[in-house]
């Protein structure tokens, strides 16, 4: 048998979400509460980083053979200028060069175990860009955005809190300690506007006068879309049995949210909760 009298909005509550982070729990009323995605919700009464290679010039020693020019000496001296052409030292410098190079690399102690990873976030909300590494000593940090240091970015993580579209860019952090320095990857931050919403429900189940009303005398649900004027945006209505929607192409401003249940036999409940989202 079905009773025409009214549902409670005290046990009728709704959740709203962002696309991205939408997550089903059960919210407490209150006067206001912020959820990490940055959904404003409210109570309002109405719908609101050479070696130098040293040459001897030998070629000349053998000068002072020129003085006895009478038999075969010339042949003498002109072996001894063989043995003195063949004393240059250029191709051993050159590989002491590069073994020197090589040491100078391994030298430096620091590893990055975690590279900073791109991120995808919406305007005025929070990212976070991370890095881990080791090495000897204590390590230091300094974080860039498309090759500038970016100021007081000294930790081995970066925040990006209320995010802009001056905030898109190519990051990355140098981290160095006592032994020389190491660039880390490069990390694309993208920031778009989230024109998105979800909507999360739990049917009620009681009716005002504390009555049981059961799944099946619920016959369906109607969404109401206001903005800051007031006025009416939008109505849909969710067939029973579905506890969620899914809202998107939202305009620049801020939309109300609220719901009611209809039963079998027409009558309307109370308003839920009052939800918002503002599109920046």
């Amino acid at each position: 048998m079905t009773t025409t009298t009214k549902f409670t909005a005290k046990v009728f509550s709704v959740i709203l979400a962002s696309g991205l982070l939408a997550q089903l729990a059960p919210m407490a009323e209150a006067a206001s509460w912020k959820r990490s995605n940055d959904t404003q919700v409210s109570t309002k009464g109405s719908w609101k980083k050479t070696t130098d290679v040293t040459t001897t010039d030998t070629s000349t020693t053998s000068s002072s053979t020129t003085d006895t020019s009478t038999t075969s000496t010339s042949s003498t001296d002109s072996s001894t200028a063989t043995d003195t052409s063949t004393t240059t030292t250029v191709a051993d410098t050159s590989t002491s060069s590069a073994a020197t190079t090589e040491q100078q690399t391994v030298a430096v102690d620091i590893n990055i175990t975690f590279q900073p990873m791109s991120q995808y976030v919406s305007v005025n909300n929070l990212t976070t860009l991370n890095v881990s590494a080791t090495g000897s000593g204590t390590l230091a940090y300094q974080w860039r955005k498309n090759g500038v240091a970016i100021p007081d970015a000294v930790k081995s993580y970066y925040d990006i809190s209320a995010a802009t579209m001056d905030d898109q860019g190519i990051y990355d952090v140098i981290v160095s300690n006592s032994t020389g320095s190491v660039v880390s990857n490069s990390a694309q931050v993208t920031v778009f506007v989230d024109r998105t919403a979800n909507m999360f429900w739990q049917p009620p189940t009681t009716r005002e006068d504390g009555s049981a009303l059961a799944l099946e005398d619920i016959s369906g649900y109607r969404i109401y879309v206001t903005n800051d004027a007031g006025s009416l945006e939008a109505t849909y209505n969710v067939p029973a049995g579905q506890y969620y929607h899914y809202f998107d192409n939202l305009e620049t401003g801020t939309h109300y949210f609220t719901i009611t249940a209809i039963d079998t036999s027409g009558t309307e409940s109370d308003f839920s909760n009052l939800m918002s989202k503002t599109i920046f």
